[in-house]
């Protein structure tokens, strides 16, 4: 079942044949809902369907549309090729994100911790473990005493947005679920050049003292915008806005408690409620809002791509900006 958060009698039809709705049901939880700003939707859904949260699964039946924006130096030859991968990927093939990088005398190899700047070889560390190797050379950390050693050496200091951006946010794609055109295109420099870049040319200006300006001359040279739409399926993506899990500590207990009378049955702790519960509080409550906010876009939803999910060109659609 695809929801579309950007089409509105889309997602109306589609959340009805999801929950198996009837048009009944459909129009007196949105009657409550504006009657009533304040009202909670995912207790109005609830009381008018009779749903238990923890007994109904339908997470293996839903995907999303998402949408991408980026650059192309290339004219979409490497994604007519490859499709949609993530970062570690294109810094480890032949991609135009790995050759423009060449230029600079820059090769990243995610899978192997490395870095290679003008022939030397530097580690590129997992946050909270140990260099391979120092990169400057000491046989013993002099820092190995601290308790935030990445607060005290440079060397860590500088790498360690790389080091998040590859190994604890692993590689992988975002998208945004919703979102104005302008939105989109205004975040980050995505509309001009990889966001990696940034990261990249501050790793070389904090720890070598230059200024390489990778992603303007990528910007000079790129040939059009664009924003790629793409079906993702919703146990596909690794993240979601506003979405509480069974392990979010204080923030589950709430949500739990919250909704507590429209389980099936009691749970002592809220690491025992089953995940239906919280794939259905999310998917009730961001579709409900969407529907109630008519056509304006008033918050923006991002996801992420799980690493391993490989999306084909023919799965995309890319709209010049």
């Amino acid at each position: 079942m695809l929801l579309n958060l950007w089409d509105i009698d889309m997602l109306t039809q589609n959340f009805m044949n999801l929950y198996n709705l009837t048009g009944s049901q459909m129009c007196n939880i949105l009657r409550r809902l504006h009657l009533n700003d304040n009202s909670d939707s995912v207790s109005i859904f609830c009381e008018e369907t009779g749903m238990k949260l923890d007994e109904v699964e339908v997470s293996d039946d839903v995907e999303f549309v998402g949408k991408i924006v980026s650059t192309t130096t290339d004219n979409f030859s490497y994604i007519k090729k490859s499709g949609l991968v993530p970062i570690d990927v294109l810094l480890e093939s032949e991609s135009p994100i790995s050759c423009h990088l060449d230029k600079y005398q820059l090769k990243i190899m995610p899978s192997e911790h490395k870095l290679f700047y003008k022939g030397k070889q530097f580690n590129i560390p997992v946050y909270g473990e140990e260099c391979e190797w120092c990169a400057y050379g000491e046989d013993r950390c002099r820092f190995e005493d601290k308790r935030y050693k990445d607060m005290y050496c440079p060397y860590l200091k500088a790498i360690l947005p790389l080091a998040l951006k590859l190994y604890r946010d692993r590689s992988e794609i975002e998208m945004f679920l919703l979102a104005s055109t302008e939105e989109m295109l205004g975040y980050s420099t995505v509309k001009y050049y990889p966001e990696i870049f940034v990261t990249i040319d501050d790793l070389v200006k904090n720890l070598f003292k230059k200024d390489l300006n990778i992603g303007n001359e990528w910007a000079e040279q790129k040939q059009h915008s664009y924003i790629v739409t793409v079906d993702v399926k919703y146990n596909d993506m690794s993240y979601r806005n506003n979405y509480i899990s069974s392990t979010d500590g204080r923030d589950a207990t709430d949500i739990y408690l919250a909704y507590e009378q429209f389980c099936f049955k009691p749970y002592d702790y809220a690491e025992e409620v089953p995940k239906c519960f919280w794939d259905n509080v999310w998917l009730i409550s961001t579709c409900l809002n969407r529907l109630c906010s008519s056509d304006r876009i008033c918050n923006e939803i991002c996801a992420g791509i799980k690493h391993n999910v490989k999306i084909p060109y023919d799965k995309l659609k890319i709209d010049l900006v």
